[in-house]
């Protein structure tokens, strides 16, 4: 099957989208924009003055954690052990370093090991067995990522939330916290923050209780955001170290408190502590002044519609006084900018300082004098004209055109597609790649799979409805040996696990080259 094969006969069919090569078929998951967005805790649950002592102390009878993880993951306990070093009650509580200790309100190192990468459920395996001991008193399940989300995939990742779910409808008396994984450096495109989003997106639209671990990090305590600076887990970005630089001016802080706080700054390791108890709070019934208000929903931007401004809509949010518009020009809510200094109090703003033939992605979030919500779930669009393509979409490292990379560098490939009006039509999904003279395919497991070059022993990595798929990542790698790589996508029909060169099906291809 060579690059000429392939493109013959390409016309046009449909366009869907793969969640597929682990994008993840997670987008099935995901109920109406309009149900309840959980619990999100962030850099804006780190002020412990704001929780009263009587929800701490109701969270210790409350509550009895296991919590699984490994040295990231003690930032948290550093954190709250620091906390009750300094304040004492009601910061006191009693805890085990190891394995199940029935009666103790936190068993730190409940099982061993942490979430992981790749797909691995060791983790998983481990809460089952642990959940069924003998004696077993745990009703809150927490377990942290090491390094896992930096390299992970989205399949990888959906099979941790299809994990969660799982666990969540086996033992409905249990609440299990989902966490993203730390910063790394590699700023708001990168891998991690992609996968960090499929967490968010998942937990918001599926009502769960997520310790963002990673926004925690993103911060300092004046708001000032560092993950589009190349923040990572030490808290060092593209201008310095933020955590160094805040401690210097707020010497007597109570959040520059001394610790061994793993592989980062004592100022992390104290804000999550106070996350740690912010969160708590909230599971055992207090309702905070500051995050009470529900994310609005049926946020709509308007696509094309006007030649100079961007219309938005959403629905009104009981007791909400006012809205904040946010905007960014990738999908990432942690890293939008407010795009107005005047609030609406209505339920529309237009965005007249939006620029044509540029995509936007829109947030919308409700307040009053005590409260802001969440960020609403975002929309995507734009004025003007827009250069749209219509059918699948690959892409090299950012590219649609073909590149050349040195031996050394990262090669991230990255396919899309928007089906028009062939929306909901059944196809066979295809993702293929050529590596010198050796034939890959992705398989329905996420996984690239040698074949012969025979088309007939080709297997597709979806086949259902076409549908909008945003770019979903395929592969990520460093070191790949000299020569040269082509990669396609491609959807056909019918929907027979054929792949029909010569019927209806739309094609694309990039090459790379590595010297």
């Amino acid at each position: 099957m060579s690059t000429r094969q392939l493109h013959e006969n390409t016309r046009m069919l449909q366009r869907g989208s793969i969640l597929l090569m682990g994008a993840v078929i997670a987008c099935s998951l995901f109920p109406d924009a309009g149900q309840a967005q959980g619990l999100v805790i962030d850099h804006s649950c780190t002020d412990i003055s704001k929780v009263p002592a009587t929800w701490i102390q109701e969270a210790k009878m409350q509550f009895r954690i296991g919590y699984g993880h490994t040295s990231h993951g003690s930032q948290l306990v550093t954190g709250i052990a620091t906390l009750y070093a300094q304040l004492g009650s009601p910061y006191d509580y009693t805890s085990s370093s190891s394995g199940l200790v029935p009666g103790r309100f936190l068993n730190d190192y409940w099982a061993s090991g942490d979430l992981g990468t790749g797909g691995d459920l060791t983790w998983r395996d481990a809460t089952v067995e642990m959940l069924n001991m003998p004696g077993n008193d745990r009703n809150v399940v927490m377990w942290s990522w090491c390094g896992g989300v930096s390299g992970n995939t989205a399949g990888g990742i959906n099979a941790y939330l299809q994990a969660m779910n799982e666990l969540e409808q086996m033992w409905p008396g249990v609440t299990f916290i989902y966490m993203t994984g730390h910063l790394d450096g590699t700023g708001e495109s990168g891998n991690l923050n992609q996968m960090n989003e499929l967490i968010r997106q998942f937990c918001r639209a599926n009502n769960k209780t997520l310790f963002d671990f990673a926004n925690i990090e993103s911060y300092d305590p004046d708001g000032n955001e560092f993950l589009s600076r190349y923040a990572d887990d030490g808290c060092n970005y593209s201008g310095g170290n933020w955590a160094e630089e805040w401690s210097a001016a707020h010497p007597d802080d109570p959040l520059c408190a001394d610790c061994s706080c793993a592989h980062s700054n004592p100022l992390n390791c104290n804000l999550k502590g106070r996350a740690f108890w912010w969160m708590m709070a909230r599971l055992a019934g207090w309702s905070d002044s500051g995050t009470n208000l529900p994310a609005p929903t049926g946020v709509s931007a308007s696509d094309g519609t006007f030649s100079n401004m961007v219309q938005l809509s959403w629905n009104a949010v009981v007791d909400a006084a006012e809205y904040e518009m946010w905007r960014h020009t990738s999908n990432n809510s942690g890293s939008a900018s407010k795009i107005s200094s005047s609030n609406p109090t209505g339920t529309n703003y237009d965005d007249t300082s939006a620029t044509a033939g540029i995509m936007y992605y829109y947030w919308v979030k409700a307040l009053n004098p005590n409260s802001t919500s969440c960020p609403s779930i975002g929309d995507s669009g734009y004025c003007g004209s827009i250069n749209h393509v219509i059918g699948p979409v690959i892409k090299a490292n950012g590219f649609t055109g073909d590149i050349s990379i040195n031996s050394g560098a990262n090669l991230s490939i990255a396919a899309q597609i928007d089906p028009g009006e062939y929306d909901g039509i059944n196809v066979d999904w295809w993702i293929v790649a050529l590596a010198g003279s050796s034939w890959y395919y992705l398989n329905s497991a996420i996984q690239w799979t040698p074949f012969n070059g025979n088309p007939s022993n080709c297997h597709p990595v979806l086949s259902g409805p076409l549908f909008n798929l945003p770019a979903a990542e395929v592969l990520n790698m460093t070191g790949l040996s000299t020569g040269s790589y082509t990669f396609w996508f491609a959807v056909d029909y019918p929907m027979d696990g054929i792949l029909n060169l010569d019927g209806s099906i739309l094609v694309d291809a990039v090459n790379v080259t590595v010297q």
